[in-house]
């Protein structure tokens, strides 16, 4: 059963900052697995307390606010208050980590954020495309996933189509057919379904 106030006491101390807030922070990466938690941490201003563990050069420190960053954007739920409290760019933040880990947990949650229409637009600005390019072509078969399944979201709407294949998708998503790796036909499927919506923009064919 959550605990409201236990909630909100660590999203005090996460606030104050020093080594307090760093525990405080471990405790809500366990939290957040709580759908209740996750609109409560979102409610107190969460969002905007992790600005400064995604900084952090300590691992531990940076991998927590990695997974609650990442754990918000996938619930639906909260998706109009993560944007709206400038959840994206710590995502995008965390998504520009070295470790692959971390990558896939990021793209995970932008995966989620791109199946949601009313984001799209939202997405598109923060620039994401090239991100999600240089993703698809992951040596982690779970980052390329994500990033393709993003790039497929992304691609339905026909307004963004040009802005996505001047990114130089299209050769990045033709590559993913190259031999392909056993197990990625969710992948391959992904990037049929890009390329489809894609290639409908007659500007894009040529690409």
């Amino acid at each position: 059963v959550l605990d409201s106030s236990a909630l909100c006491a660590l999203t005090s101390m996460l606030a104050e900052g020093g080594p307090t807030a760093d525990a405080a922070l471990a405790a809500v990466a366990n939290l957040v697995s709580n759908r209740r938690a996750r609109a409560r941490f979102v409610e107190l201003g969460g969002i905007a307390l992790l600005q400064a563990p995604l900084r952090s050069e300590h691992e531990g420190i940076y991998k927590n606010a990695g997974w609650v960053i990442a754990s918000l954007a996938v619930d639906t739920d909260i998706s109009g208050d993560f944007t709206l409290d400038g959840g994206i760019p710590l995502l995008l933040q965390y998504a520009r980590s070295a470790d692959l880990g971390h990558q896939e947990e990021a793209a995970w949650g932008l995966a989620n954020l791109s199946s949601q229409s009313e984001l799209t637009a939202t997405l598109m600005r923060a620039n994401v495309v090239p991100l999600l390019v240089t993703f698809a072509r992951s040596e982690s078969d779970g980052v390329r996933m994500q990033a393709l399944w993003t790039l497929a979201n992304l691609a339905v709407h026909p307004e963004f189509r040009q802005e996505i294949a001047r990114e130089r998708t299209i050769p990045a998503l033709l590559d993913s057919f190259r031999d392909p790796a056993p197990g990625t036909h969710h992948s391959l499927t992904q990037a049929a379904r890009a390329l489809s919506n894609l290639v409908v923009t007659s500007e894009n064919r040529a690409e």
